[in-house]
C-alpha cells in the first residue's frame, strides 16, 4: 500500500477528485490538503511532514 499525498490548488477539480477516489478504492493511504483553505501566514510544518513521509506527492 502506497502513501500518497495530494495538494489541491483549485476548488472542485474533477480530475483530481476522480484520481484520489480511484487511489483510495485501490487501498492506498491518501492524504489531501486543500491549499485554497490554508492561511498564507500559517504554519507549514505539518505540510512539510506529510510531503517527506509520502511515497508520492501530487499537486493539482
Amino acid at each position: 500500500m502506497a502513501r500518497i499525498f495530494h495538494m489541491t490548488t483549485r476548488e472542485g477539480d474533477g480530475l483530481a477528485n476522480s484520481v484520489i477516489a480511484a487511489q483510495e478504492a485501490a487501498g492506498h493511504e491518501t492524504r489531501v490538503v486543500d491549499l485554497t483553505q490554508v492561511d498564507p501566514e500559517g504554519d507549514y510544518s505539518v505540510l512539510l511532514e506529510e510531503i517527506f513521509e509520502a511515497d508520492s506527492v501530487q499537486v493539482w
